[in-house]
């Protein structure tokens, strides 16, 4: 009988334990994974571009990029999924672009991008030509899902 008190004793203090537990904050060293859909409207390569506050300013090196191609079957839904792994806690920029011209590169006109362009915060009105860190960036600490990214011109 004493054995049995003490089995259930210990499953009520795991069960209260499993009750009373709070998320941990991440740790150094955490790794994440950022998913969701891009909306498309041609078929051509989208590179997605996930981006420090330097990188953004020198946009020919970047930690995480990720290329998708769309094909015949995916033009007709205009989606693609994606997903970005093994990402560190930090603070990003996640910019979006079909290669239209597969120059590997987004192209610019005047005071605007030539190319279907999107990012994860969508750009604030009047914001002129350019990305500003500060308006698009979001602190990545968990993992996300479900984002969405509309390409337009």
């Amino acid at each position: 009988m004493k054995h049995l008190s003490l089995f259930f004793l210990c499953i009520f203090a795991f069960c209260l334990a499993g009750i009373t537990s709070v998320p941990r904050p991440a740790a150094a060293g955490d790794l994440f994974s950022i998913e969701g859909t891009v909306t498309f409207y041609k078929v051509a390569d989208i590179t997605l571009l996930l981006l420090t506050k330097a990188e953004l300013e020198n946009m020919t090196q970047n930690s995480y990029k990720l290329i998708l191609k769309p094909d015949s079957a995916t033009e007709g839904t205009g989606e693609l999924p994606f997903i970005m792994t093994d990402v560190p806690e930090g603070t990003y920029v996640l910019l979006a672009y079909q290669d239209l011209n597969n120059s590997k590169a987004i192209d610019s006109r005047f005071f605007s991008f030539s190319e279907p362009w999107g990012t994860f915060r969508p750009q604030r009105p009047g914001m002129g030509f350019g990305l500003n860190f500060d308006d698009l960036k979001f602190n990545l600490s968990k993992n996300l899902h479900n984002i969405s990214i509309l390409l337009t011109r």
